[in-house]
């Protein structure tokens, strides 16, 4: 993360573990709420990272304290409160950025490039397909910092779920949010536009298949839960002579950048991989955050996208029967 940055206070209501924090990281100021937190007027910004419930609690509270902020995704647990959110950063003139660090994702953007230069040429995908089988995600990149303590009330309002038929359907949603949302975010992100529902076969798990339409492009999307020791993660888009396949590294895999497997030609066809440098996502995040809160650019795209994709989501898991 840029220098001239200072990581400077942390709220955490379990004392062990914000001891051990602040120690690691030299962070001086340590608070038990966030609400006292937020009364040093010397802050610009906060990255807000907790249980999902928590999350859209939290955030209102930093955006209406004139504050900046990184927030984990989900943005929230449904979409109305996801827009009321944004509602309060516009008005506030403060930059709320959303954690789908795939956007910053180097592989990603080449890929991105790739596709957009064939549709600026008039050439359309005949199809896209896309999955996310979770499996090992963290690959023990940069070790945990564990409580010891008891869990303990925070004292912060849990937000509501939307009101779905079934209530065990509440745990596949905010599985599915948490982790494949990803996903239909790099989707967003890759065709600049929003998905919209065609079709949705899926368990009250979130695990199955989807059917969307990204710009009149049919769209496939599968998701599972694997427990093998590994992450199977990717985009395809296939075009009349050319396919052009995107990998995703697992999520917390530190300095790995998303692999592009593209094949082309007609009465020959070549096969070529490409990785760029080594880089990561989360960083290239943090730091162009920074760069917006810097330069207040108040450029609402991948917020917008953030919320499309609660949206979506909202409408598959209604779509549910018993």
């Amino acid at each position: 993360i840029q220098k001239t940055v200072n990581i400077s206070s942390l709220a955490e209501p379990k004392d062990d573990l914000r001891h051990r924090i602040c120690e690691q990281y030299a962070i001086k100021n340590q608070y038990q709420s966030h609400k006292e937190l937020l009364k040093n007027e010397n802050l610009n910004a906060v990255v807000v990272t907790l249980p999902r419930d928590h999350t859209y609690s939290v955030v209102k509270d930093c955006l209406e304290a004139g504050k900046h902020v990184l927030s984990e995704k989900p943005l929230s647990l449904n979409y109305k409160n996801a827009s009321n959110l944004k509602k309060i950063a516009k008005q506030n003139n403060l930059v709320l950025k959303v954690g789908y660090m795939k956007r910053n994702d180097d592989g990603v953007k080449k890929f991105k490039n790739i596709i957009q230069k064939n549709i600026r040429k008039g050439k359309l995908p005949i199809i896209v397909k896309s999955s996310c089988y979770m499996g090992d995600s963290y690959c023990n990149p940069i070790g945990d910092i564990k409580s010891k303590s008891e869990i303990i009330k925070s004292g912060i309002k849990k937000e509501k779920f939307p009101p779905f038929k079934f209530n065990q359907m509440r745990k596949g949603y905010e599985n599915f949010i948490n982790t494949y949302s990803h996903t239909l975010d790099a989707l967003n992100f890759i065709f600049n536009q929003k998905l919209a529902l065609i079709k949705s076969d899926i368990s009250y798990e979130g695990f199955g298949i989807t059917l969307l339409k990204i710009g009149g492009i049919v769209c496939e999307f599968s998701s599972a839960k694997l427990t093998s020791n590994e992450w199977f993660e990717e985009i395809q888009v296939i075009f009349e002579d050319e396919i052009h396949t995107l990998k995703f590294p697992p999520a917390l895999l530190k300095n790995v950048p998303a692999t592009i497997i593209s094949q082309e030609g007609k009465s020959s066809f070549e096969k070529k991989i490409i990785r760029p440098k080594w880089s990561w996502s989360f960083i290239n995040q943090a730091n162009e955050f920074l760069n917006e809160v810097r330069n207040l650019n108040l450029d609402r795209q991948t917020l917008d996208s953030a919320i499309e994709v609660l949206k979506l989501s909202e409408e598959i898991f209604k779509t549910l029967r018993n």
